[in-house]
């Protein structure tokens, strides 16, 4: 069976803010990537356990895991009953992580 796929209201902003910013250099460039992120992100509704457990899962005190799309990392939440998947951040691997100085 598989998951159903939430985008997290923060996570969709951030990923707006990104394709945003990438537009701003490439139009085409900002769509395709945008398109993939899009992609990549309700491909987790099979196998959403297939990517490593994020770092961030010590400070949130709950298991996510991550993924890598192009400069970003998003980092989502695999519940099990009901089978949900929540696409929580979407933030630039050059960011520090949740619980690092700073953040």
């Amino acid at each position: 069976m598989t998951h159903k796929v939430l985008i997290l209201p923060e996570a969709a902003s951030e990923a707006e803010a990104a394709y945003v910013y990438i537009a701003k250099q490439s139009p085409e460039k900002a769509v395709a990537w945008y398109n993939g992120l899009l992609d990549a992100m309700f491909s987790l509704d099979t196998l959403p356990k297939r990517h490593p457990v994020a770092p961030e899962s010590e400070f949130l005190d709950r298991e996510v895991r991550q993924f890598v799309h192009g400069n970003y990392r998003i980092i989502y939440l695999v519940e099990d009953q009901p089978k949900v998947v929540r696409i929580l951040y979407v933030r630039h691997g050059a960011r520090r992580r949740f619980g690092e100085q700073g953040e």
